[in-house]
C-alpha cells in the first residue's frame, strides 16, 4: 500500500509538494482553506478587468538551470511562455528618464551618459551585475541530505557570490547609494529595493534580469497556479478546497493527522504544512514546540517584514504606448504611517484578456513597513484609510498618465489585512523577511524538533524567499521523505 502525505495549503509550495509526492509514488491530499488553489500567487476579476496579485517577474526562466527544470517538472510553464523585456523599467525624475536596460553594456553606456562623474562606480555596478547574471537559485538536493562532497560544492558556489560582491555584500541600500553622485541613479537604485535591505539582494535580482533568469510568464500569476493545480490533479492528487485546518495532531512525538474546522479528522503517514511558518508554529501546533531558528523569526528585532497596499485601476483608454513599468520619483509624501517618494505603475496591455478591448489595467501601490498602523483598525477606520490611499494614488495616476483623467471605471484595493485574512500571512507579508544582516543566513530544513514525520515547506525557510523558494521547498520536503523512506527521489537533484 502506498504511504499517504497530507499537505496543508495549496499555494506554490503546497502544490509543488503535492506534485513531487505523486511523482514519487505517494498518495497525497492537499487541504486548502479557500475555494481556489494558489495562495498568495493569484489573480481575480473585477468589472471585466484582471487584477494580478503577485508576479512582477518570475525567477528561474533560463533553460538548463535547475530552477527552470523544477518549474518545468511541476508544469508551471513551458519556456515558450516566458517573455523578456529589453527595458526592465523606466525611472523618471524631474523631467529626466533613466532606462534600465537588460543588456549590460547598453545599461553601462546609458548610465555614464546620465552621470559621467559616476563612471567608476557605474563600472563596478555593471561589473557586479555581469558577474551575477549566471547565479542560480539553489534548486537541487537540500543541504541536510547532501553527501559531504555535494555540500562542499554547494558552499563553494555561494562563497563565489560573496567574493564577487566583496565588502559591498554587508552594505544596505542606503549606504551603498551614497557612492553615486547622480540623484537620478541614486533614486533609481533605491526604488529597486526595500528600505534597509542589503544591497546584495538587489544586485542578485538585477543580475538575474540581465542573465535572462527572470522574465514574465504570459498569463501571470493565475496562469502559474492553474498550471500547477492541473499538473497535480493529472498525476492523481486530491485537492480539497474550502477545508480549513485548525490543528496538527501529534501523538507520541509523531505527526499523525489534522483536525479540520468542520470537526473531521484526516490521517496520513507524513504531514507537510505548506503555509506561513507562523501559522504552523503558533496556531496549528499551538505554540507548544520550540525551535531555535523559527522562534527567532518572531522575537528578534532584525527580522522585519514588509507588505503592500496594492491599488489597481481599470481605465477606459489604451496605455500600450507607455513603458510596461514606470517608476516616478517625486517629493516625499506621507500616508498610512509610511513615507514614500516614488511610485511604480505597471500596465498589462501586452496581455490579452486582462482588460476589455481598447482599455487598460494599471497597478501601483504603497510599500508597508508599519503593520501596526493596520492591525487594530475598526471597520470604519479601515475603509477610511483605504479611501485615503486610493485618493493619493489616483492623483499620482492623473499626474503621470494624464489621459486617464475621467476614465477610471474600476478601482481595486488590497491591504496587509487582505493578505492576512485570506492567506494567513504573518503581518500581511507577501514575501519572506526583508534581507538584513540578521536574516541573511536564514536556512531551515523544515524539521521541528520533537515532531517526527512532519516537514515544513515554505518560502520563509530561506533568506531569498519568493515563488522559486516556495516551489523548491515543496520539492525538498518530498526529497526528505524519500530519504527517510530510503527511496530514490524522482526529480531535480
Amino acid at each position: 500500500m502506498k504511504k499517504k502525505v497530507i499537505i496543508i495549503g495549496a499555494g506554490v509550495s503546497g502544490l509543488s509538494a503535492g506534485i513531487y509526492a505523486q511523482m514519487n509514488g505517494f498518495d497525497s491530499e492537499i487541504y486548502e482553506q479557500h475555494k481556489v488553489a494558489g495562495g498568495e500567487c493569484t489573480a481575480w476579476m473585477r468589472k471585466g478587468y484582471t487584477i494580478d496579485g503577485a508576479i512582477s517577474w518570475l525567477t528561474g526562466t533560463r533553460p538548463e538551470t535547475k530552477m527552470n527544470q523544477v518549474w518545468n517538472e511541476i508544469g508551471a510553464f513551458d519556456n515558450s511562455q516566458i517573455a523578456f523585456s529589453d527595458v526592465f523599467a523606466v525611472i523618471e525624475m524631474n523631467g529626466r528618464s533613466l532606462f534600465w536596460y537588460r543588456d549590460i553594456e547598453r545599461l553601462r553606456g546609458h548610465l555614464c551618459e546620465i552621470s559621467p562623474a559616476d563612471e567608476t562606480e557605474i563600472d563596478r555596478l555593471t561589473g557586479m551585475i555581469s558577474d551575477l547574471k549566471d547565479f542560480e537559485i539553489p534548486a537541487g538536493k537540500p543541504m541536510d541530505i547532501m553527501e559531504p562532497s555535494e555540500r562542499m560544492v554547494f558552499v563553494k558556489n555561494f562563497m563565489e557570490v560573496f567574493q564577487t560582491l566583496g565588502t559591498i555584500s554587508s552594505l544596505n541600500i542606503e549606504d551603498y547609494v551614497k557612492r553615486f553622485q547622480s540623484p537620478l541613479i541614486v533614486q533609481a537604485l533605491r526604488s529597486f529595493s526595500f528600505q534597509e535591505n542589503l544591497v546584495q539582494g538587489m544586485l542578485i535580482t538585477l543580475g538575474s534580469i540581465a542573465g535572462c533568469q527572470s522574465g514574465w510568464l504570459k498569463g501571470g500569476s493565475k496562469k502559474l497556479t492553474d498550471n500547477l493545480r492541473d499538473r497535480y490533479l493529472t498525476l492523481g492528487g486530491k485537492l480539497s478546497c474550502d477545508k480549513k485546518v485548525e490543528q496538527i495532531q501529534v501523538e507520541d512525538g509523531r505527526a499523525v493527522g489534522i483536525l479540520l474546522r468542520d470537526g473531521t479528522c484526516a490521517y496520513a503517514d507524513y504531514l507537510i504544512p505548506a503555509c506561513d511558518t507562523y501559522v504552523t508554529m503558533k496556531k496549528l501546533l499551538g505554540g507548544t514546540y520550540k525551535d531555535r531558528i523559527l522562534d527567532r523569526f518572531y522575537t528578534s528585532e532584525g527580522y522585519r517584514t514588509s507588505s503592500i497596499v496594492q491599488v489597481t485601476f481599470g481605465v477606459a483608454c489604451d496605455l500600450s504606448g507607455y513603458p510596461e513599468k514606470m517608476i516616478h520619483i517625486f517629493e516625499q509624501r506621507h500616508v498610512a504611517g509610511e513615507e514614500f517618494e516614488s511610485c511604480l505603475f505597471t500596465h498589462y496591455c501586452g496581455e490579452s484578456g486582462f482588460a476589455p478591448p481598447g482599455k487598460s489595467v494599471v497597478k501601483t501601490g504603497l510599500t508597508v513597513y508599519h503593520y501596526e498602523e493596520w492591525e487594530h483598525l475598526s471597520d470604519e477606520e479601515y475603509q477610511h484609510l483605504k479611501e485615503e490611499i486610493t485618493k493619493v494614488y489616483l492623483e499620482l495616476l492623473y499626474r503621470y498618465i494624464p489621459e486617464t483623467r475621467g476614465k477610471v471605471e474600476m478601482v481595486d484595493v488590497t491591504t496587509p489585512l487582505t493578505y492576512e485574512r485570506y492567506c494567513g500571512a504573518y503581518k500581511g507579508a507577501y514575501m519572506a523577511f526583508m534581507l538584513t544582516k540578521e536574516t541573511n543566513r536564514i536556512s531551515h530544513n523544515g524539521i521541528v524538533r520533537g515532531i517526527k514525520n512532519m516537514y515544513i515547506a515554505s518560502q520563509w525557510l530561506s533568506a531569498l524567499g519568493g515563488l522559486p523558494d516556495a516551489a523548491v521547498s515543496g520539492k525538498n520536503a518530498i526529497q526528505r521523505i524519500c530519504s527517510a523512506e530510503h527511496l530514490e527521489f524522482t526529480g531535480v537533484q
